[in-house]
């Protein structure tokens, strides 16, 4: 079962990406953002 609070922190982590996208557009930050993400999401499924 995914922990609910590693969702948030997922929330969290994309909507801070979008907020540094929209400050300083970076499409490698936005991607290591989102990598991030993904993997705390799989350490979740596991």
């Amino acid at each position: 079962m995914p922990n609910p609070i590693h969702g948030i922190i997922i929330i969290n982590k994309i909507n801070a990406a979008k907020q540094i996208n929209k400050l300083q557009p970076s499409k490698n930050q936005l991607i290591w953002q989102r990598n991030d993400a993904e993997h705390i999401i799989r350490n979740d499924m596991n």
